[in-house]
């Protein structure tokens, strides 16, 4: 299940056509999987999705990225493709970790071809650690920490 209509093709085009990474299933909705899950709106429209979880809950991905325990993650995307490249990804994630997250540390895994990410992460305070490919995907990501200690973008 897609955030709305215009999301599918903008989160195909950024995270690979075919791949579940994109998609939010409704076990992470209906409160069956440890992820909290908030939309992203602009004048009352939803544009996209943001996540966040503790990396305990999923020890052998936080061991490939090296999280920290007690680190949180969080994922985004943003669907409507007239609202990407307006820095709405930085400012929900430094919205979201000012008002949401808890976490001493943030650990977060983006593609490494996927730019925008990258760059929204970066600008929300997140320096780059390292590439990791993933067991059983065919790609490679970027993973990204932010401490507490760094203040969060407006």
């Amino acid at each position: 299940m897609a955030c709305c209509a215009s999301c599918q093709s903008v989160v195909a085009r950024d995270f690979g056509s075919g791949r579940r990474r994109g998609e939010v299933r409704p076990a992470r909705v209906d409160g069956t999987e440890p992820i909290h899950v908030f939309m992203i709106d602009v004048e009352g429209q939803p544009v996209g999705w943001i996540q966040w979880y503790w990396w305990t809950h999923y020890p052998a991905h936080a061991a490939q990225l090296g999280a920290e325990s007690g680190s949180a993650g969080i994922d985004l995307a943003i669907g409507e493709e007239a609202m990407t490249g307006r820095g709405l990804g930085t400012a929900a994630i430094g919205q979201f970790l000012r008002k949401i997250v808890s976490a001493e540390s943030v650990f977060c895994d983006p593609e490494e071809a996927n730019v925008r990410s990258l760059r929204a992460f970066e600008k929300a305070g997140f320096t780059a650690m390292h590439s990791v490919q993933l067991a059983g995907e065919d790609f490679r990501r970027r993973v990204v920490r932010l401490t507490r200690s760094r203040s969060y973008p407006a």
